[in-house]
């Protein structure tokens, strides 16, 4: 299950702000931790709308920031719990069925949680004729959901666990450009370019050395 709550707010089509909490709620994680909270926020501001601004060729120019947090629940329906698995043998002359315990449970399981930060700038020039937008992006993944290896003389070969915790961060830019507008044709171009690097922070709960 899951409750969200969501402000948004304006004030003259210049400032904006949307604020936003979620509790999120899953029974396959750990009994400790069924429920985990992402809040996020997110601020702009159209300076092309303000009175100071007279760049005649500047149709449009926004800038924007955001902060928020996300999680992930992508396991199994049971995968914290511990399970019960069914054995054949021979009994005597008899054919017997047995139980045996076939999963370790994690109480301590609890939400994969990504945070990430956001700066951007949206802008339009020349009556709308190039646009775009310019972005950087800093997310950091912690409490990875991850199947645990595990030595099999204990009797079981692995167990859901947290572990681990991942950087990515880059840089996005698109380019928009109307190149013919007529009423019998429009012709429109695209360019994307983007920088992106990810690294492993932690693995095992142990720091990784930058290479």
């Amino acid at each position: 299950n899951a409750l969200m709550a969501r402000l948004n707010y304006s004030l003259n089509d210049k400032y904006m702000l949307t604020a936003t909490w979620r509790r999120d709620g899953y029974s396959a994680f750990g009994q400790k931790h069924p429920y985990a909270e992402f809040p996020s926020a997110a601020l702009g501001w159209r300076i092309s709308e303000e009175d100071f601004f007279n760049v005649s060729w500047v149709d449009h120019l926004k800038l924007r920031a955001s902060w928020g947090a996300n999680g992930n629940r992508t396991i199994g329906r049971y995968a914290a719990l511990a399970r019960l698995g069914t054995t054949q043998y021979i009994y005597g002359t008899s054919l017997a069925t047995g139980v045996f315990s076939s999963t370790m449970a994690n109480s301590d399981l609890r939400w994969e949680s990504t945070k990430a930060l956001n700066f951007g700038v949206d802008f339009g020039i020349f009556n709308n004729v190039i646009s775009g937008s310019v972005e950087y992006y800093d997310m950091t993944t912690t409490d990875l959901l991850l199947n645990r290896s595990l030595p099999r003389i204990i009797g079981y070969t692995s167990v859901a666990s947290n572990l681990g915790e991942l950087a990515n961060k880059g840089f996005e830019a698109t380019l928009n450009s109307t190149n013919v507008n007529k009423p019998n044709i429009r012709w429109n171009s695209t360019l994307n370019f983007s920088f992106n690097r990810n690294e492993i922070k932690h693995l095992y709960g142990e720091m990784i050395d930058e290479v």
